[in-house]
Order: C-alpha cells, then structure tokens, then sequence
C-alpha cells in the first residue's frame, strides 16, 4: 500500500507564525486541511461566540509537494504549535513534512552570516485526533462594507477598549462611529470614509464583545489590509488579506436581555 506523504516550504514563515500567533488565544485544538489549492483552517472558540479561518495560498510556498493524494487533514495543538514557533526567526526557512504517521516534522533551516554552513533544527510534533464538522458559511450580500488600514483599526480599539468590555458600532450613511461605555464614562471614536473605502445600504446598530475585537484586531501583523464585514442582527467579519491569502474572523453580536 502506497503511503502518503506531503513537503512544504513556507516563502514567508514569518507570515504562518503570526496566524498562529493571532489564533492561539482564541481557539486552542484545530485541524489543519493541505488540500491542493493550499492551507487552510477553520475553528469555533469554546463559547461558540467566534469563528476563525484562514487560508495560506498554494502560490505563497516554495515548495508544495503532496504524494499519494491530494488531501490531508492534520490535528495539533495551537499551543504547541506556537511554542516551537517562538524559537522561529525571520532569518529562517519553515518546512513541514508530514507523512502518514502521528507526528509532523517541523523544520528550522538557515545559513550562518559569513559562512557556508547550513544548520537546521528538527522538531516532530504530536499530532492529535479532533473529530469535527466543518461549517458550510452561505455567502450573503453585504448592507455595510468598511474598507480600513489593519493599524489604524487595532490602535483604535486598544485605546477605547480600556472603558468597557461592549463595542457600540453605529453606522450613519458614511460615518461610523464606535462606542464604549462604562463606569469611568464614555468614548466615541467616529470616522468618516469616503465612498471607495466604504459602502452602506442604510444605517445600523450593534454591539460586540470588546474582549473578540481586541484579539482579532492583532491581526494587522498579517495584513493592514481589512474588510469590516456588518449586517443586521448577524456576525461582524474582520478579514485580512495578502494576496490570496486571508485571515477572517466572525463574531455574534451581543443583543439585550
């Protein structure tokens, strides 16, 4: 029986350990999918509050290599993942080799400066068995679409996210403002944009847990390039993208009691 096997070679390793770096707070356990198309990953926070994907484009590998079929499905830890990704520097390359058994090998490789030897480290992390289903997500046309710089939006929310722990978003033809209020009082942020980084179908009202928001917006390490996703009485989506590649977020508004 012919075993399977896949080798891959990241372009920017730097750019797969800020993903994990951005998702191991909010979903610990997940399976990770190599199809032929690329790397991808969908996981629900324990609060079944918040959805995360990604997808990491075949073109943004060096190398892409699958051997006896065209699909695999990996389970790991974040966390684990992520403590071998702490010892990653930019300097290296990142390669995954995986081939049929219960561990992935890791791969650390770079050359010393002013010289002509290659060193490499090897980790083998073990891989685990989650069984889920994975979410079917009907695309529904958008009544507000909010074109942002990823900075410009995470340096927002860090500054009004110190009040409270609700995000009042209130959108009026081409403003938004953002909103949060406490105990020490209140602070507004409005912003208004102009009809390329912006598109509203009429004005709307929500509120979102600050806590999601705060963790979703360290995403612009990934990308400055976000799409604020919002419709009536459903999920906000914060998607990040280079390229073809993308992080999105999904998050249930707060209604009242």
């Amino acid at each position: 029986m012919t075993s399977s096997s896949f080798f891959l070679r990241f372009k920017n390793g730097q750019m797969f350990k800020q993903l994990v770096d951005i998702c191991k707070d909010i979903v610990q356990d997940v399976n990770l999918e190599i199809t032929a198309q690329g790397m991808t990953m969908q996981a629900m926070d324990s609060s079944h509050v918040s959805l995360i994907q990604f997808f990491i484009d075949k073109d943004d590998f060096e190398e892409y290599f699958l051997s006896g079929k065209d699909f695999f499905c990996i389970s790991l830890s974040l966390k684990n993942l992520n403590l071998i990704l702490k010892c990653f520097k930019e300097n290296y390359k990142l390669t995954f080799a995986f081939d049929d058994k219960d561990v992935l090998q890791i791969n650390f490789n770079y050359t010393l400066d002013n010289s002509d030897s290659d060193e490499q480290y090897s980790w083998n992390l073990n891989l685990m068995n989650i069984e889920t289903e994975k979410l079917q997500i009907p695309e529904e046309e958008d009544e507000c679409k909010i074109m942002m710089d990823g900075w410009q939006f995470y340096d927002m929310i860090k500054n009004i996210s110190i009040v409270n722990e609700s995000l009042d978003i209130n959108v009026t033809g081409k403003v938004v403002n953002f909103e949060v209020q406490g105990d020490i009082g209140k602070v507004n942020f409005c912003k208004s944009f102009t009809r390329e980084k912006m598109s509203s179908k009429h004005n709307l009202s929500l509120q979102f847990s600050m806590r999601y928001i705060v963790m979703f917006s360290k995403a612009h390490t990934f990308s400055r390039n976000l799409e604020i996703q919002l419709r009536n009485e459903q999920p906000m989506q914060l998607l990040y993208s280079v390229g073809n590649s993308w992080i999105r977020f999904f998050l249930a508004p707060k209604f009242d009691d």
